[in-house]
């Protein structure tokens, strides 16, 4: 009968152990999209880097004028490490600590290709 009664009681504090770790995680990811939400807006795509440790959202270009939004967070502390914005191209991981954005002009320059507006962005590590 003790057997019982303290795998009862083990059991009932390892359910409110899963509880509050789901509950935690959740509330996490909600602070993650109102994050993401006050930079880049509602409608936008994201992405993680390889190690899930940073979060880059860009803004959907239909809810945008020409110009699309982005912004890199870090997801353990919701700090927003940097923001932007370009036109048109794209920004994507190029690895775990960086990023390459493409900042093209309307109309391209005589002499000049896309690859001239290729830049690469760094997070800086705290090492």
């Amino acid at each position: 009968m003790r057997l019982l009664l303290i795998c009862l009681i083990l059991f009932t504090q390892c359910a409110g152990r899963v509880n509050k770790s789901t509950t935690s995680t959740e509330s996490d990811s909600t602070n993650l999209n109102k994050v993401v939400v006050r930079e880049v807006g509602s409608t936008h795509s994201q992405s993680f880097n390889a190690s899930k440790t940073y979060l880059l959202a860009v803004s959907d270009k239909e809810a945008t004028d020409e110009m699309s939004r982005y912004t890199i967070v870090e997801v353990s502390t919701l700090k927003v490490i940097k923001t932007g914005t370009f036109r048109p191209g794209y920004i994507k991981w190029k690895d775990d600590q960086s990023l390459e954005l493409l900042n093209a002009p309307g109309a391209m320059p005589t002499g000049k290709s896309m690859s001239d507006y290729i830049e690469l962005i760094y997070i800086p590590t705290n090492k």
